[in-house]
């Protein structure tokens, strides 16, 4: 459906040109899907490239997954 399409179309433009802002959308389409593995390692992944002010972001988006993970 319409998720797999999501999914598939931020797959593609990450690959196009890779930024972080498309690979944390995508995480967010992963958590909503419950995967939560693969959006955990998605978002690790970029942390490495996020500025400072954008880095509470990504590790806010960590530690929810964890908290959603553990409970």
């Amino acid at each position: 459906g319409r998720s797999k399409e999501a999914e598939l179309s931020f797959q593609k433009a990450i690959k196009i040109k890779p930024n972080w802002e498309a690979s944390f959308l995508y995480s967010s389409l992963l958590f909503d899907k419950k995967d939560f593995d693969s959006s955990l390692s998605n978002l690790q992944r970029i942390k490495a490239s996020v500025t400072s002010g954008n880095l509470k972001t990504v590790q806010a988006a960590i530690a929810a997954i964890y908290f959603t993970k553990n409970f």
